[in-house]
């Protein structure tokens, strides 16, 4: 059971990043990888909280003694699905803000080359 699962939670982050395609490779990154993974690991063991009652034994039933239970596989692409969404958010946010320093860097820069154009000519 416990193969299974953690199987299931790096599968569908792994088939996304292996997504043909140039907009799925700029979309899916290795943080979108990652988080998908961590965020089904970390939905099953709050599922299995909820059902439980307490952490300890939220986690054993999550884990280890939920007997194949459909409901915990559902959570895991669910909440793997989510965390590769957060991703791609993630990689996309972090690239626009990007792409926004370095056109305000190319801006300042050249303001500031007006000012130095003629000054490296030898002292002759």
């Amino acid at each position: 059971l416990l193969d299974n699962q953690v199987t299931l939670c790096c599968t569908l982050p792994v088939l996304a990043a292996l997504l043909p395609g140039p907009r799925a490779r700029r979309l899916v990154t290795e943080d979108a990888v990652v988080l998908g993974c961590l965020c089904a690991a970390a939905g099953l063991t709050l599922y299995g909280c909820l059902n439980a009652g307490s952490f300890r034994a939220g986690v054993h039933l999550a884990w280890l003694g939920n007997e194949y239970g459909y409901d915990y596989f559902l959570v895991i692409v669910a909440s793997s699905a989510i965390g590769i969404a957060a991703g791609c958010l993630r990689g996309c946010l972090s690239r626009w803000l990007s792409a926004e320093d370095d056109e305000s860097d190319e801006s300042s820069s050249s303001d500031g080359d007006d000012d130095e154009v003629g000054t490296s000519g030898s002292d002759n």
